[in-house]
């Protein structure tokens, strides 16, 4: 068996599934961009920056309680971790 017009069904084929070719438009629009920050959003950015410079840990904070629990002087009480715990679980449910 000889199969003839295979090029011709093949081109036939790449026509239906070529891309349409979409034009560009260009926009003459000569307007200039801006940008400018409100002054709540500024005092975000202030504040922001400020936090950043604060240290996650307050290392003397905890070297003072180390020196406290390393000489036996470091006390809480139950009631002062129950405080605790509640006002974490307060904060926590906005």
């Amino acid at each position: 068996m000889k199969i003839t017009g295979v090029n011709q069904v093949i081109g036939a084929y790449q026509v239906q599934t070529s891309p349409i070719k979409k034009q560009k438009t260009v926009n003459h629009a000569q307007g200039t961009d801006t940008f400018s920050l409100s002054s709540t959003a500024k005092d975000f950015q202030v504040a922001k920056q400020a936090l950043a410079q604060i240290p996650d840990i307050r290392q003397e904070k905890v070297d003072h309680i180390k020196q406290q629990i390393e000489s036996g002087t470091y006390n809480v009480t139950g009631t002062e971790v129950a405080d605790k715990l509640i006002q974490r679980w307060i904060d926590t449910r906005g």
